[in-house]
Protein backbone atom coordinates (compact mmCIF):
# COMPACT_ATOMS: atom_id res chain seq x y z
CA UNK A 1 0.00 0.00 0.00
CA UNK A 2 1.49 3.16 -0.91
CA UNK A 3 0.30 6.39 1.70
CA UNK A 4 2.70 8.73 -0.22
CA UNK A 5 0.17 9.90 -2.38
CA UNK A 6 0.04 13.47 -4.12
CA UNK A 7 -0.15 16.10 -1.64
CA UNK A 8 0.71 13.15 1.08
CA UNK A 9 4.58 13.37 2.36
CA UNK A 10 4.38 12.99 5.99
CA UNK A 11 8.18 14.50 7.79
CA UNK A 12 7.07 12.19 10.65
CA UNK A 13 8.24 8.56 10.31
CA UNK A 14 6.05 7.78 13.50
CA UNK A 15 3.12 10.09 11.50
CA UNK A 16 3.83 7.87 8.40
CA UNK A 17 3.98 4.25 10.61
CA UNK A 18 0.23 5.87 12.52
CA UNK A 19 -1.15 6.30 9.11
CA UNK A 20 0.03 2.56 8.14
CA UNK A 21 -1.76 1.28 11.11
CA UNK A 22 -5.11 3.19 10.74
CA UNK A 23 -5.12 2.44 7.25
CA UNK A 24 -4.71 -1.53 8.08
CA UNK A 25 -6.82 -1.46 10.82
CA UNK A 26 -9.74 0.26 9.30
CA UNK A 27 -9.97 -0.18 6.00
CA UNK A 28 -12.69 2.27 4.63
CA UNK A 29 -9.54 5.26 5.94
CA UNK A 30 -7.74 4.17 2.97
CA UNK A 31 -9.73 6.02 0.61
CA UNK A 32 -9.62 8.83 2.59
CA UNK A 33 -6.25 8.76 3.68
CA UNK A 34 -5.31 12.27 2.23
CA UNK A 35 -7.97 13.79 4.24
CA UNK A 36 -7.26 11.97 7.03
CA UNK A 37 -3.42 13.37 7.17
CA UNK A 38 -5.21 16.93 6.53
CA UNK A 39 -7.13 16.65 9.14
CA UNK A 40 -4.75 16.04 11.75
CA UNK A 41 -2.31 18.70 10.34
CA UNK A 42 -5.45 20.67 10.80
CA UNK A 43 -4.98 20.47 14.52
CA UNK A 44 -2.26 22.26 16.40
CA UNK A 45 -1.84 20.06 19.65
CA UNK A 46 -1.47 16.33 20.47
CA UNK A 47 -4.26 16.64 22.34
CA UNK A 48 -6.39 17.50 19.39
CA UNK A 49 -4.69 14.39 17.12
CA UNK A 50 -5.38 12.11 19.93
CA UNK A 51 -9.10 12.75 20.27
CA UNK A 52 -9.54 12.93 16.45
CA UNK A 53 -8.28 9.36 16.46
CA UNK A 54 -10.25 8.30 19.26
CA UNK A 55 -13.18 9.66 17.57
CA UNK A 56 -12.19 7.58 14.12
CA UNK A 57 -12.18 4.35 16.28
CA UNK A 58 -15.46 5.12 16.87
CA UNK A 59 -17.20 5.54 13.33
CA UNK A 60 -19.56 3.57 12.62
CA UNK A 61 -19.26 3.37 8.61
CA UNK A 62 -20.98 1.58 6.59
CA UNK A 63 -20.06 -0.07 3.39
CA UNK A 64 -23.69 -0.57 0.86
CA UNK A 65 -22.83 -4.37 1.27
CA UNK A 66 -22.95 -3.60 5.13
CA UNK A 67 -26.61 -1.78 4.75
CA UNK A 68 -27.65 -4.33 2.66
CA UNK A 69 -27.26 -7.11 5.22
CA UNK A 70 -28.97 -4.34 8.03
CA UNK A 71 -31.86 -3.88 5.71
CA UNK A 72 -32.38 -7.95 5.62
CA UNK A 73 -32.35 -7.29 9.27
CA UNK A 74 -35.56 -5.03 8.98
CA UNK A 75 -37.08 -7.43 6.35
CA UNK A 76 -37.08 -10.22 9.19
CA UNK A 77 -38.30 -7.40 11.86
CA UNK A 78 -41.72 -6.85 10.13
CA UNK A 79 -41.89 -10.83 8.32
CA UNK A 80 -42.28 -11.65 12.45
CA UNK A 81 -45.18 -9.26 12.80
CA UNK A 82 -46.76 -10.73 10.38
CA UNK A 83 -46.70 -7.81 7.36
CA UNK A 84 -46.70 -9.01 4.13
CA UNK A 85 -46.30 -7.27 0.29
CA UNK A 86 -49.98 -7.05 0.19
CA UNK A 87 -51.15 -5.30 3.04
CA UNK A 88 -47.83 -3.56 3.71
CA UNK A 89 -46.04 -0.04 2.13
CA UNK A 90 -43.24 1.96 3.01
CA UNK A 91 -42.51 5.98 2.58
CA UNK A 92 -39.60 7.66 2.75
CA UNK A 93 -39.67 10.58 4.91
CA UNK A 94 -38.53 12.83 1.87
CA UNK A 95 -41.62 15.57 0.81
CA UNK A 96 -40.12 15.22 -2.63
CA UNK A 97 -39.10 18.76 -3.09
CA UNK A 98 -35.33 17.73 -3.51
CA UNK A 99 -33.77 14.19 -2.93
CA UNK A 100 -32.49 12.76 0.17
CA UNK A 101 -30.76 9.94 1.62
CA UNK A 102 -34.15 8.43 3.11
CA UNK A 103 -34.94 8.34 -0.37
CA UNK A 104 -31.90 6.84 -1.29
CA UNK A 105 -32.11 4.42 1.40
CA UNK A 106 -35.86 3.23 0.35
CA UNK A 107 -34.30 2.94 -3.09
CA UNK A 108 -31.95 0.27 -1.51
CA UNK A 109 -34.64 -1.17 0.72
CA UNK A 110 -36.82 -1.86 -2.74
CA UNK A 111 -33.70 -3.77 -4.74
CA UNK A 112 -32.91 -5.81 -1.45
CA UNK A 113 -36.20 -7.00 -0.55
CA UNK A 114 -37.03 -10.33 -2.46
CA UNK A 115 -39.30 -10.00 -5.45
CA UNK A 116 -39.80 -13.46 -4.91
CA UNK A 117 -41.46 -13.04 -1.48
CA UNK A 118 -43.81 -10.43 -3.56
CA UNK A 119 -41.85 -7.54 -2.91
CA UNK A 120 -42.46 -4.75 -5.58
CA UNK A 121 -42.24 -1.35 -6.53
CA UNK A 122 -45.52 -0.49 -5.47
CA UNK A 123 -45.04 -1.46 -1.86
CA UNK A 124 -42.10 1.36 -1.64
CA UNK A 125 -43.15 4.91 -2.39
CA UNK A 126 -40.59 7.76 -2.15
CA UNK A 127 -42.78 11.05 -1.35
CA UNK A 128 -44.20 10.95 2.33
CA UNK A 129 -46.46 13.45 0.57
CA UNK A 130 -48.25 10.90 -1.47
CA UNK A 131 -49.65 9.38 1.84
CA UNK A 132 -52.22 11.97 1.26
CA UNK A 133 -53.90 9.55 -1.32
CA UNK A 134 -53.24 6.14 0.48
CA UNK A 135 -54.34 2.90 -0.44
CA UNK A 136 -56.66 1.18 2.41
CA UNK A 137 -55.47 -2.07 1.27
CA UNK A 138 -52.19 -1.59 3.33
CA UNK A 139 -53.18 -1.65 6.63
CA UNK A 140 -49.14 -1.42 7.38
CA UNK A 141 -47.34 1.86 7.15
CA UNK A 142 -43.61 2.09 7.59
CA UNK A 143 -41.93 5.74 7.64
CA UNK A 144 -38.64 4.91 6.35
CA UNK A 145 -35.26 7.02 7.13
CA UNK A 146 -31.82 6.25 7.16
CA UNK A 147 -30.73 7.87 10.16
CA UNK A 148 -31.96 9.63 13.22
CA UNK A 149 -30.15 12.20 15.12
CA UNK A 150 -32.10 14.08 17.27
CA UNK A 151 -35.87 12.95 16.46
CA UNK A 152 -36.81 16.17 15.32
CA UNK A 153 -37.71 14.64 11.81
CA UNK A 154 -39.63 11.19 13.29
CA UNK A 155 -41.85 13.66 14.96
CA UNK A 156 -42.45 15.80 12.24
CA UNK A 157 -43.04 12.84 10.18
CA UNK A 158 -44.69 10.53 12.13
CA UNK A 159 -47.60 13.26 13.48
CA UNK A 160 -47.83 14.37 9.31
CA UNK A 161 -48.90 10.73 8.26
CA UNK A 162 -51.07 10.17 11.47
CA UNK A 163 -53.27 13.48 11.01
CA UNK A 164 -52.93 12.09 7.00
CA UNK A 165 -54.43 8.68 7.69
CA UNK A 166 -56.74 9.70 10.47
CA UNK A 167 -58.14 12.71 7.26
CA UNK A 168 -58.36 9.32 5.34
CA UNK A 169 -60.53 7.71 7.91
CA UNK A 170 -58.54 4.90 7.09
CA UNK A 171 -57.81 2.11 9.60
CA UNK A 172 -53.88 1.90 9.18
CA UNK A 173 -51.05 1.03 11.63
CA UNK A 174 -47.97 3.82 11.04
CA UNK A 175 -44.57 2.98 12.47
CA UNK A 176 -41.03 4.32 11.56
CA UNK A 177 -38.59 2.37 10.34
CA UNK A 178 -34.54 3.82 10.80
CA UNK A 179 -31.70 1.79 10.06
CA UNK A 180 -29.88 4.09 12.63
CA UNK A 181 -30.70 6.18 15.74
CA UNK A 182 -28.39 7.92 18.14
CA UNK A 183 -29.20 6.96 21.74
CA UNK A 184 -30.52 10.40 22.62
CA UNK A 185 -33.02 10.35 19.83
CA UNK A 186 -34.57 6.71 20.55
CA UNK A 187 -35.00 8.21 24.03
CA UNK A 188 -37.28 10.89 22.61
CA UNK A 189 -39.09 8.96 20.06
CA UNK A 190 -39.93 6.14 22.91
CA UNK A 191 -40.94 9.10 25.16
CA UNK A 192 -43.43 10.64 22.42
CA UNK A 193 -45.18 6.71 22.57
CA UNK A 194 -43.99 6.60 18.75
CA UNK A 195 -43.82 3.13 17.77
CA UNK A 196 -40.60 2.56 16.01
CA UNK A 197 -37.81 0.02 14.82
CA UNK A 198 -34.31 0.91 14.53
CA UNK A 199 -31.33 -1.79 13.32
CA UNK A 200 -28.67 -0.08 15.14
CA UNK A 201 -28.42 1.95 18.04
CA UNK A 202 -25.59 4.78 18.34
CA UNK A 203 -23.86 6.07 20.94
CA UNK A 204 -22.79 10.10 21.07
CA UNK A 205 -19.09 10.47 20.80
CA UNK A 206 -18.09 12.57 23.70
CA UNK A 207 -20.88 12.40 26.30
CA UNK A 208 -21.18 8.63 26.16
CA UNK A 209 -17.30 7.92 26.32
CA UNK A 210 -16.31 10.18 29.20
CA UNK A 211 -17.49 11.29 32.48
CA UNK A 212 -16.97 14.05 34.68
CA UNK A 213 -13.59 16.04 34.03
CA UNK A 214 -12.17 13.88 31.24
CA UNK A 215 -15.86 14.65 29.45
CA UNK A 216 -14.87 18.44 30.30
CA UNK A 217 -11.33 18.40 28.68
CA UNK A 218 -12.23 16.48 25.71
CA UNK A 219 -14.94 18.52 24.74
CA UNK A 220 -13.06 21.67 25.28
CA UNK A 221 -10.55 20.12 22.70
CA UNK A 222 -13.31 19.80 20.08
CA UNK A 223 -14.37 23.00 20.34
CA UNK A 224 -10.71 24.46 20.03
CA UNK A 225 -10.90 22.45 16.42
CA UNK A 226 -14.69 23.76 15.80
CA UNK A 227 -13.30 27.46 16.80
CA UNK A 228 -11.40 26.89 13.56
CA UNK A 229 -14.11 26.61 11.34
CA UNK A 230 -16.19 29.34 9.87
CA UNK A 231 -19.61 30.02 11.28
CA UNK A 232 -21.17 33.02 10.56
CA UNK A 233 -25.14 33.74 10.11
CA UNK A 234 -24.85 33.24 6.50
CA UNK A 235 -23.52 30.00 7.35
CA UNK A 236 -25.39 27.19 9.07
CA UNK A 237 -23.23 25.78 11.63
CA UNK A 238 -23.87 23.31 13.86
CA UNK A 239 -21.81 22.62 17.22
CA UNK A 240 -20.95 18.80 17.95
CA UNK A 241 -23.30 17.97 15.17
CA UNK A 242 -26.79 19.62 14.69
CA UNK A 243 -29.07 19.56 17.63
CA UNK A 244 -25.46 18.66 19.84
CA UNK A 245 -26.21 15.06 18.83
CA UNK A 246 -21.85 13.94 18.79
CA UNK A 247 -22.96 11.35 15.60
CA UNK A 248 -20.04 9.28 14.36
CA UNK A 249 -22.34 7.35 11.39
CA UNK A 250 -21.56 6.81 7.68
CA UNK A 251 -23.22 5.21 5.01
CA UNK A 252 -20.64 4.93 1.92
CA UNK A 253 -21.60 6.78 -1.37
CA UNK A 254 -24.51 9.24 1.43
CA UNK A 255 -24.63 12.22 1.98
CA UNK A 256 -22.80 12.79 6.12
CA UNK A 257 -25.36 13.35 8.46
CA UNK A 258 -25.31 17.12 9.96
CA UNK A 259 -25.99 15.20 12.96
CA UNK A 260 -21.90 14.19 12.35
CA UNK A 261 -19.19 16.07 14.00
CA UNK A 262 -18.54 19.28 11.81
CA UNK A 263 -15.01 19.00 12.27
CA UNK A 264 -15.29 15.28 9.59
CA UNK A 265 -17.38 17.51 7.24
CA UNK A 266 -17.32 21.15 7.36
CA UNK A 267 -15.37 22.53 4.37
CA UNK A 268 -15.10 26.25 5.37
CA UNK A 269 -12.47 27.59 7.77
CA UNK A 270 -11.26 30.64 8.93
CA UNK A 271 -8.78 31.07 6.48
CA UNK A 272 -10.71 28.88 3.48
CA UNK A 273 -11.64 25.97 2.10
CA UNK A 274 -10.51 22.43 3.53
CA UNK A 275 -10.28 19.35 1.74
CA UNK A 276 -12.64 17.03 4.00
CA UNK A 277 -12.93 13.24 5.23
CA UNK A 278 -16.76 13.66 4.15
CA UNK A 279 -18.81 15.50 2.33
CA UNK A 280 -21.93 16.73 2.83
CA UNK A 281 -24.35 18.65 -0.29
CA UNK A 282 -27.50 20.87 0.99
Amino acid sequence: MNICKKNLIPADINEVEHLLSIASTYPWIEKRLDEYEELRSFCDTKEQRDLIYTMIKKFTYLSISDMKKEILNILSYIEKKGCTPQDTIFYAFSDDRESDSSQVFLYYMKTTFPPEKGWKAVNFCGNIVKIKEHDEKYKNVFLVDDFSGSAQKVKSKYNFATKEIQNLKHNCSIEVILLAAMNKAEEIIGNRNIPYFSVMTLKRGLSDNYTDEELKIQSEIMLQLEQKLEHSQKCIYFPFGKDKSEALFYIDEFNIPNNVFPIFWWEKTLHGIRNTMFTRKN
